[in-house]
């Protein structure tokens, strides 16, 4: 307290006298102390997230800019927050940490821009803003150009065709229609002209009557300019046809290119058309009168490229390819693209429990004379390299070792009864086999593994290893829910909410050198835990009971639901899936009443009981 006209100063229980001049230094105090403490306490309500920046953009007209999105980055790009204009072109942007930042402007048929600048983000402008200060950014946005043009065929007909202009610009106009098409334009960049005719031609044209971008001429438009005229034009075709071979004149199952010689360029036609079958033929459409070629791609397997790519001739450039040209609709026969280079025989050796078998010797041949061999690896892998070198390319193979029952390829215990590998149309690769250990090498169940623990949907249950004829030196084990593989690598495993009515475990024993054994214990039912609501709705004259049966876990386990008053039974449910709902309506004499619900589940779930009291009135 503060007694002006008497000069005293009170603060808390002591009192003082002052002087005039005293007195008003200790009000001067007092007043800068007290807006400290303002300012202390309201110091959180200057937040670090205070900032704001606003605006109003305009078109080049005069008028705002609505709809217009506008990006706030960080003086990188990176995007800190984004909003649109209102309908008259004023935006806010506000919670925003005090810093520097960027300004993007981006809409439908607008030229994109950047604040203070053009296109490109090094041309903006930065706008700075402090701690709770708000910073104004106002633009003037132009609208883009526009292309238009018409899509003609050969003979003057119009055909339809997505058009996308493809440029540096940020999206990409699009227009689909038939016969003409309006792009509307975000850059003022040139731009190159596209139709993509969806495979339905065999390949694209570009404005300029070109077939590439690298080829087609670059248009550019001004904002707010029109460009007309920019024609797409589809050349008249025909079609080359032929096979992609090796060196001796044999079908490969390849795949075929064509190229086009476009202003100088050797440029790919896309979509090209290639088709194998019995006589691994292809078939592609070309621009009629336009010098062509055609070229196969490399061939490869698991060690790397088995024929190399060529052109037509056997060139592997494009200027030692040999061109050709083809009338309007006509079909060229016999252009057949040759490769040079072989292929190998390769796989994968395992046992009968799919576990991969280190130094099996595995030897290709030929009648009796041996033209390839190679030794498995430790993941039980295979190779027999030059095979498509040898002027046939029909070979057996045989696979022998110390510990297993020798075998030819695939499964056959002679050569002569051995399945014939062709190298020539196909790679000789995945030829994988399983091989037979001799007797006194194979590990043999005795005892099959079996399942301990709680088998319900929220226990665990653990592996109990089974019995072999030799002492193991490791086993893996795998689970199975419903006959279906679920999981693999521990002796334990949680049965969980997988709706599992029963489950197995898989073991696999192993020991170096033997054959592997694989012995699958007896299914165990897994049994559910049910759960039953009951609730009871008195109404005048009648009871409502509603229960509701859960089984956790459990999918679909069936049983009955039962309501009874004393011993008498008031109504019986066949349930088939859970959860289920039923409702019961008891009409009978007036009073207290007892009423029990019995839920009794199949060989998958528990039974549950509820008693329920309520009063008839």
């Amino acid at each position: 307290m503060v007694a002006w006209g008497a000069k005293v100063f009170v603060v808390g229980r002591n009192k003082f006298t002052l002087g005039a001049g005293r007195l008003f230094l200790v009000a001067t105090m007092l007043a800068f102390l007290s807006a400290f403490a303002v300012v202390a306490t309201n110091s959180a309500a200057v937040a670090a997230d205070s900032a704001t920046i606003a605006g109003t953009l305009t078109r080049t007209s005069g008028a705002g800019s609505p709809s217009t999105t506008v990006a706030v980055t960080r003086p990188d790009g990176t995007m800190v927050a984004s909003t649109s204009t209102a309908g008259d072109g004023t935006y806010s942007v506000g919670s925003l940490p005090a810093g520097d930042y960027r300004l993007k402007f981006t809409g439908t048929g607008l030229i994109t821009q950047w604040y203070g600048g053009g296109e490109d983000i090094a041309s903006g402008t930065i706008v700075t803003v402090g701690d709770g200060e708000s910073a104004t950014a106002p633009a003037v946005i132009r609208q883009g150009g526009v292309i238009t043009g018409s899509m003609l065929n050969a003979d003057g007909t119009t055909f339809s065709a997505t058009v996308t202009a493809q440029g540096p610009y940020q999206g990409a106009p699009a227009a689909t229609t038939r016969g003409s098409y309006t792009l509307r334009l975000n850059t003022e960049e040139p731009v190159k002209v596209r139709a993509d005719l969806n495979d339905t031609r065999k390949f694209d044209i570009w404005a300029g009557e070109a077939f590439s971008e690298e080829t087609s001429p670059a248009v550019q438009v001004d904002a707010e300019q029109t460009l007309s005229g920019i024609d797409l034009r589809y050349p008249e075709v025909g079609r080359l046809l032929g096979k992609v071979t090796n060196s001796f004149d044999a079908p490969l199952d390849g795949s075929a290119q064509a190229y086009a010689l476009d202003r100088g360029q050797v440029v790919p036609l896309s979509n090209s058309e290639s088709r194998a079958g019995k006589t691994q033929d292809y078939s592609l459409t070309v621009p009629a009168n336009v010098p062509v070629t055609v070229k196969s791609e490399p061939m490869r397997n698991n060690f790397g490229e088995a024929y190399e790519g060529a052109f037509l001739g056997g060139g592997a450039l494009p200027e030692d390819a040999t061109f050709l040209t083809v009338a309007k609709d006509e079909a060229r026969y016999g252009v057949d693209v040759a490769l040079q280079g072989g292929k190998a025989i390769s796989g994968y050796v395992t046992d009968q429990s799919d576990v991969a078998i280190e130094g099996v010797t595995v030897t290709a041949f030929q009648g009796s004379r041996v033209v390839s061999r190679g030794t498995t690896s430790a993941s039980g892998y295979y190779i027999l390299p030059g095979i498509g070198y040898i002027s046939l390319g029909d070979v057996q193979v045989r696979f022998t070792g110390e510990t297993i029952v020798e075998q030819w390829y695939a499964g056959a215990a002679t050569q002569s009864e051995a399945t014939t590998v062709t190298t020539f149309g196909s790679f000789g690769s995945n030829k994988n086999v399983a091989l037979e250990y001799l007797p006194e090498y194979r590990l043999v169940n005795v005892a099959p593994p079996t399942i301990a623990g709680s088998v319900t949907p929220s226990g665990w249950v653990e592996a109990v290893p089974g019995e072999w004829n030799k002492k193991p030196t490791s086993r893996e084990f795998s689970w199975y829910c419903d006959g279906v593989y679920t999981y693999n690598g521990g002796t334990t495993w949680s049965v969980g909410d997988r709706g599992c009515r029963e489950i197995s475990v898989r073991e696999v024993a192993r020991l170096p050198g033997h054959q592997s054994g694989v012995a699958f214990s007896a299914p165990v039912a897994v049994t559910a835990k049910s759960e039953l609501q009951v609730s009871a709705r008195e109404r005048v004259g009648k009871v409502i009971l509603k229960s509701r049966v859960t089984t956790p876990g459990v999918r679909n386990p069936g049983g009955t639901l039962r309501i009874l008053r004393g011993t008498k039974q008031l109504a019986k449910y066949r349930i088939t899936s859970t959860p289920a709902t039923m409702s019961y309506a008891y009409r009978g004499r007036r009073g207290p009443q007892t009423f029990v619900v019995k839920y009794s589940g199949s060989d998958t779930a528990t039974a549950a009981s509820k008693k329920v009291r309520a009063v008839v009135r």
